[in-house]
């Protein structure tokens, strides 16, 4: 399955949030409109990674199977300290830099 620049783009409208679960003691990864809780580990990097991934997948597959995908949510504008996102995931400012490729 070829990603393309397209699959990219939309994937990247539906929004991506990794959180700790003291329960499991993991990252969790979710993918709002399109799955969910759908990724788990214990780098928040390498899940945010992997949710980037596996959006664009999922889009791609939905579109080759000629399925409607569900409407991203709409952005809510909020505001956002990007150092306290990088201190509550206890990483690094370039490990920060890098999981935002």
């Amino acid at each position: 399955m070829k990603i393309t620049p397209e699959i990219r783009r939309r994937a990247a409208a539906y929004p991506k949030a990794v959180r700790w679960s003291d329960e499991e003691g993991v990252y969790i990864g979710s993918i709002e409109g399109l799955c969910g809780d759908c990724d788990h580990g214990s780098d928040p990097v390498v899940v945010f990674r992997t949710l980037k991934r596996l959006a664009e997948e999922t889009i791609a597959q939905w579109d080759a199977a000629g399925l409607t995908l569900p409407d991203s949510p709409s952005p809510t504008p909020t505001a956002v300290d990007p150092a306290t996102i990088r201190s509550s995931m206890g990483i690094s400012q370039t490990q920060f830099a890098h999981s935002c490729l």
